[in-house]
């Protein structure tokens, strides 16, 4: 999987898929998440890129997995850039059908591992930040983030509050 920042034409393809989805579960994509897609929609349709801040989808082949609005910024706390990920969504299959937790696994960790190579090429940052959306979302990163403080790859990995921390050593 990959993380791929989306422009108009692409965006356009995740909803065609995400509706093809919804309707299969007999549900409406006007109404699934629609503040959320219709802010990522207006963001992929700004003439020309913002470097600072972007949507970006989770995609395994054809397939949208996610959509994540991501942005750089110096904000209070560790000094230098961080790179956010505030809000994800997930295609509406993982909202109708039950997945598995190793389905879901592999998307938190693709999520993880694709943002440290965002964090390391394009948006540049020593620091990354990924907001969690629910208590079992949480309960997932803190095993991580139990396994990836021995990685001296980093130094810092934590939990606060709803937001999973890591910064490059």
């Amino acid at each position: 999987m990959s993380l791929v920042r989306l422009d108009s034409a692409s965006f356009a393809a995740l909803e065609r898929q995400w509706k093809e989805q919804c309707v299969g579960f007999g549900e409406s994509y006007d109404d699934y998440a629609s503040e959320r897609v219709v802010h990522a929609r207006n963001i992929c349709n700004e003439g020309s890129p913002d470097p600072r801040y972007g949507i970006y989808a989770l995609k395994d082949e054809s397939s949208f997995e996610a959509l994540i609005h991501v942005n750089r910024a110096n904000i209070p706390g560790p000094p230098g850039w961080t790179l956010r990920m505030l809000w994800t969504l997930y295609a509406p299959k993982f909202d109708f059908e039950e997945a598995e937790f190793s389905v879901v696994a592999k998307l938190f960790s693709e999520i993880i591992s694709e943002a440290i190579s965002i964090s390391k090429a394009e948006m540049e940052c020593k620091h990354l930040k990924i907001h969690l959306g629910n208590l079992s979302d949480r309960h997932f990163f803190a095993g991580v983030a139990s396994g990836l403080k021995m990685n001296k790859l980093f130094s810092d990995v934590r939990l606060t509050g709803n937001w999973f921390y890591l910064s490059h050593a």
